[in-house]
């Protein structure tokens, strides 16, 4: 699903360059869950940030169903192909669960299309019942649920989670990295999460750790570069398919990324 091929990229360090990656292989595939772990500092962020194209490699590709990040148009990449889910939620807060999520729809353009999808996305992670409740009186776990059913909305073919359980209790966070598992099975989602939560991992299909400039393999001295191979093939619950047309008015200016996550 996605490849990094000779990877390498470094960050100005006082008055030095520091090495954050060299020559680094990756691959994850659809369908899975990945975990990527690795101290503070040690560039697990600017792995995300390099696969959504935040980022440029130095040397090095990055590609998404065998299609460079680079040739993606940048709405097309950050709305449809890929999304982010970020540890503070990134919700707007006066907005409701439902309305943060139709707003990505509509900066992305695929609200018209798919009016029922909010609904039916909070539905299946349990928030039905708080739908029309504002961003801001949700607790943790429920702003964090919606953020993921955000990423979701534009039926992505990656999700990139940085730190989602960081600011959330113990059971809320067993209960989103187990979702987000089910998820990547359920959608055939390719699902990459960079955490320091052991919890996480301990229900992903693949554990990676950032160390000496590559991804290795948890509890392997091989690079991450083979190890997980597969076509990538989007499969969505039929009802995705069935949705009709919607239309909400928000009158504001907010940035592209903040509302595609």
């Amino acid at each position: 699903m996605i490849t990094c091929s000779g990877i390498s990229f470094h960050f100005p360090d006082a008055q030095r360059l520091r090495t954050i990656f060299a020559n680094m292989d990756a691959e994850f595939a659809s369908g899975l869950f990945h975990v990527v772990m690795g101290p503070s500092g040690s560039g697990k962020t600017t792995l995300l940030n390099l696969l959504d194209g935040s980022l440029n490699p130095e040397k090095g590709v990055v590609k998404i169903a065998g299609k460079p990040v680079s040739d993606f148009a940048l709405k097309d990449l950050r709305g449809k192909v890929l999304a982010r889910v970020f540890q503070d939620y990134r919700l707007i807060p006066y907005l409701s669960a439902c309305d943060n999520i139709r707003l990505a729809q509509q900066v992305a353009g695929t609200l018209d299309h798919n009016p029922d999808t909010a609904a039916e996305l909070l539905q299946r992670l349990g928030l039905g019942n708080i739908a029309d409740s504002r961003a801001d009186q949700l607790s943790g776990g429920e702003a964090q649920r919606v953020a993921i059913a955000r990423a979701l909305a534009n039926k992505p073919k990656v999700i990139l989670a940085d730190e989602p359980t960081g600011a959330l209790d113990k059971d809320s966070s067993n209960a989103i990295a187990e979702l987000l598992g089910e998820l990547a099975h359920e959608l055939d989602v390719c699902i990459i999460t960079v955490t320091h939560d052991p919890a996480v991992a301990d229900v992903a299909d693949r554990v990676l750790e950032v160390s000496e400039c590559k991804l290795i393999e948890k509890n392997s001295s091989k690079p991450a570069g083979k190890s997980c191979g597969g076509l990538y093939s989007a499969t969505f619950p039929n009802s995705y398919d069935t949705l009709s047309s919607v239309i909400i008015s928000v009158s504001m200016r907010i940035p592209f990324w903040y509302v595609t996550q």
